[in-house]
């Protein structure tokens, strides 16, 4: 029985990883042959191939006179912001939920996690008007703070994670030795979380680059972000789909430079995620 079990096993997980895959790519593969494709050709079925490609729709985006460079700009900033305060915070914020055992700490964090949970949409009136109220609407900060508190819970479970998994044994030997808590935080804990702040840090900023619904209300013209740019070309009566699925794959330059720059940390830091003690 156990090697029918493992038999059956051996054939139909490599089927269900290649339908995972295919699934997953499908969605990609759409986006990249309808931005090559004629205006008077556009896909009337899933699996069609349009009989002629064209490349006009990318160097309309690229070199057009409605350029995304600045809203690729605008959200590269705002999502590095977002992502180097929450990370700072969550370094620190993480190793207190998980050095601190008590009943107090676990209602805390408890109460942060809370807060993700609400939708965005529900708190959107109010943010906008404590913003309207300090003149943040449409500046960089503005959305800064509006993504913070959204991050931030997320940020810190996964760094509590990340600490839990490092032996309090190892602090506790650097203390022996007289190392204070920020010498040992510093020159044992980090170095081996490292791979856990770069996850957290690609989590923070690709959140913070794809948000809309705070920058679609809380921008105007200065700090539009490229979600709101690619939802501008859905127009009355009109919908500008190669355009804008060329848009949508000049935005995934940052996404993909981030890739390549971090992909061994997240590895290691996903790696790490499943070791405890």
């Amino acid at each position: 029985m156990k090697k029918l079990e493992d038999g059956l096993k051996r054939i139909y997980l490599p089927i269900l990883v290649a339908v995972a895959i295919l699934w997953s790519l499908f969605p990609i593969y759409q986006l990249v042959l309808v931005s090559f494709t004629p205006s008077g050709e556009l896909l009337t079925q899933l699996f069609e191939i349009p009989k002629h490609l064209t490349a006009k729709f990318f160097k309309s985006v690229l070199f057009g006179n409605d350029l995304p460079w600045p809203n690729m700009y605008n959200s590269v900033v705002v999502a590095t912001l977002v992502t180097v305060i929450t990370v700072t915070l969550s370094v620190l914020g993480g190793y207190s939920f998980s050095r601190w055992k008590s009943s107090t700490s676990k209602a805390l964090f408890y109460t942060i996690l809370v807060f993700r949970m609400f939708p965005p949409i529900i708190t959107v009136i109010p943010i906008f008007l404590v913003m309207q109220k300090f003149a943040l609407v449409d500046t960089f900060w503005g959305l800064v703070l509006a993504h913070i508190p959204f991050n931030l819970p997320l940020a810190i479970w996964l760094m509590k994670a990340f600490y839990d998994s490092v032996p309090i044994e190892l602090e506790e030997a650097a203390w022996i030795d007289g190392a204070s808590i920020s010498q040992e935080l510093r020159k044992i804990v980090l170095p081996l979380v490292a791979p856990g702040i770069g996850v957290t840090a690609i989590f923070m900023f690709l959140d913070s680059y794809i948000e809309f619904l705070f920058a679609l209300t809380l921008s105007r013209r200065m700090v539009v972000t490229m979600p709101v740019k690619i939802a501008g070309y859905v127009i009355f009566n009109d919908l500008r789909y190669q355009v804008m699925f060329a848009t949508v794959l000049v935005s995934t330059i940052p996404v993909v430079i981030l890739y390549f720059l971090v992909r061994k940390r997240l590895l290691a830091g996903l790696s790490l995620s499943f070791i405890k003690g």
